[in-house]
């Protein structure tokens, strides 16, 4: 969840993931990528394991959470 949706990311993912109970929900939700520099992390960390390919999951179906990340990978 990039940008102006850090509280709407935060309460679709509590929701999606609140079968698995409030620890669960609370790892999820802090697992979430919420800056650019967060994204880039990942994307190295996961480069150096040798690595070549990476999915990231929206937190919000929100097509400017798209454009966001574009932004971040670039």
């Amino acid at each position: 969840a990039l940008g102006d949706a850090q509280e709407r990311a935060t309460q679709n993912m509590a929701d999606y993931y609140r079968f698995g109970g409030e620890a669960f929900v609370q790892g999820a939700v802090g697992a979430m990528l919420r800056t650019r520099a967060a994204v880039r992390e990942a994307i190295d960390a996961v480069a150096a394991t040798g690595t070549d390919e990476l999915f990231f999951w929206p937190a919000l179906g929100e097509l400017d959470q798209i454009e966001l990340l574009a932004e971040a990978v670039a």
